[in-house]
């Protein structure tokens, strides 16, 4: 059977387009997601040379020395990133994988593309739900010109496994039928969940798409059980925690 996605450059010219999905939920664009240059007030100033004889530190009176205040307290959550075992229930991670993106594909011509980047606008929302409902419009916003969506059906909160079989992860589902003038007639999965701590602000989801005839519940439910589709740090679980 000829694949889904004919050439492997088929698959490309869909993460790029996706890819720039993920990059405006990060808040940037293709164009602007570069390591920026040093600024001039970047620039590391020489360590200034010690004066040779400083003067002695007096002794601090012990009854009179303030105590020593407690540390700020802080989170102690990895950031988000995703886990997975997609080899070994038969999906095939391609080369043009690369930090923070994840593309595989399976002999059904379904393909999976995982995403983790940083958030950069965390303080403009009330919650980590309503981040994540706003991302989501973006991200449909967002989808490539060729994609027709002829059918958007919200899941609600949908839960994906957590780090070493803790608290399941808490984001939004969503399935998509797009019409595609090569493809043909698709069918899609999207899940997202966007973390908002400050210390640890977090863009993750998840996109399958697959031909008409070849979606189903089992395919997400496979992903989520023999492939171990997983979200390894961030917190809190919760949504609306």
């Amino acid at each position: 059977m000829q694949c889904f996605w004919g050439a492997r450059s088929s698959l490309l010219r869909l993460a790029s387009a996706l890819l720039a999905g993920a990059l405006v939920l990060a808040g940037c664009s293709l164009d602007t997601a570069k390591v920026a240059e040093p600024r001039e007030s970047d620039s590391v100033m020489p360590t200034p040379t010690p004066d040779p004889t400083p003067a002695p530190t007096p002794t601090p009176d012990p009854f009179t020395t303030s105590p020593t205040p407690e540390p700020t307290p802080t989170s102690s959550s990895a950031p988000a990133t995703w886990s997975y075992d997609l080899e070994s229930a038969g999906w095939t991670v391609s080369d043009s994988s690369s930090e923070g993106l994840i593309l595989a594909s399976n002999n059904t011509g379904c393909v999976l593309m995982l995403v983790e980047t940083d958030e950069s606008e965390s303080d403009r929302y009330s919650s980590d739900r309503a981040a994540t409902e706003a991302r989501a419009e973006i991200f449909e916003s967002a989808k490539p010109d060729d994609y027709t969506e002829t059918s958007r059906t919200p899941r609600g909160t949908e839960t994906m496994l957590g780090e070493s079989g803790g608290e399941s992860i808490e984001g939004l589902g969503y399935e998509y039928t797009y019409e595609h003038g090569d493809f043909g007639s698709v069918q899609a999965w999207f899940w997202i969940r966007v973390f908002t701590s400050p210390q640890t602000p977090r863009v993750t989801y998840a996109y399958l798409q697959c031909p008409h005839d070849s979606y189903s519940e089992d395919v997400v439910n496979q992903l989520k059980n023999d492939a171990r589709l997983a979200i390894v740090g961030g917190e809190p679980a919760k949504l609306d925690g």
